[in-house]
């Protein structure tokens, strides 16, 4: 059984063995087909994905070389129900669904958002253990997907947290949000939902401290303030703070 992954390094396995797909513009051209699984790619898009506007010559040999080769390393063995099929103007990975990660991840977190609580708190879980890393992080070539698909997974990470917060999850997740909030400084909601971590697990003094990390990050590196709902988020927790200093006078 083959899959192939991109939410990580790209990278394919047949049977649980990762295969050796070659050099990075190889591995780019499978990460296109791939973030459009079952659907045509023509070549004019695999050529901008990999060059921008400024492809060089032989680009189209090359790409037909990359996908001669790619046939013959992910469909060793005849297998014809698993090809890269040539369609006109370009290629089609086809694929079962639940074989490549990003397809994989985009239905868990679709039933995750039409789900409760509970429900959703689950297929969150699932969906973001397939986020091995940064995506596409062994093409170079393709560095504007790689950040669209890092934004899709920290806006998914990001709206997991706050159905973990709303599920009475504040203590178990202040570790592991520590460390995101801190690695993301510039992500207001990351920054928000460690403030309320911190302050439902009775540790407002922190909250408070990583909020002014954040502001003098902003400042020093936008000359901004942090926006209305930061502001109110921290105005409630100093208070809360005041009201616990007073009760220990």
């Amino acid at each position: 059984m083959l899959e192939v992954r991109i939410l990580g390094g790209i990278e394919a396995l047949r049977s649980g063995s990762v295969l050796a797909l070659g050099p990075d513009q190889r591995r780019a051209v499978l990460g296109v087909l791939a973030l459009e699984a079952n659907r045509p790619v023509s070549l004019q898009k695999i050529t901008r994905m990999l060059w921008g506007g400024d492809s060089p010559e032989g680009a189209k040999g090359s790409i037909q070389a990359h996908i001669s080769r790619l046939r013959s390393v992910l469909f060793a063995g005849g297998e014809h129900r698993e090809a890269i099929e040539t369609v006109p103007g370009g290629y089609r990975l086809v694929l079962e669904s639940g074989r490549v990660d990003i397809v994989r991840f985009d239905e868990l977190v679709a039933r995750a958002r039409r789900a409760g609580d509970s429900e959703a708190r689950a297929l969150y879980s699932e969906a973001l253990r397939l986020w091995r890393g940064r995506p596409m992080a062994t093409a170079r070539y393709l560095e504007s997907l790689s950040c669209a698909l890092q934004e899709k997974c920290l806006l998914v990470y990001e709206d997991s947290v706050e159905t973990r917060l709303r599920l009475g999850e504040a203590a178990q997740l202040v570790p592991e949000l520590t460390a995101m909030a801190h690695e993301h400084l510039h992500r207001p909601r990351l920054t928000g939902a460690l403030m309320k971590a911190l302050q439902s697990s009775g540790r407002t003094a922190e909250a408070l401290h990583h909020y002014d990390l954040v502001r003098r990050n902003l400042v020093e590196q936008a000359g901004l303030e942090p926006g209305v709902e930061l502001r109110r988020l921290q105005a409630a927790v100093l208070r809360e703070e005041d009201s616990r200093q007073k009760a220990h006078l």
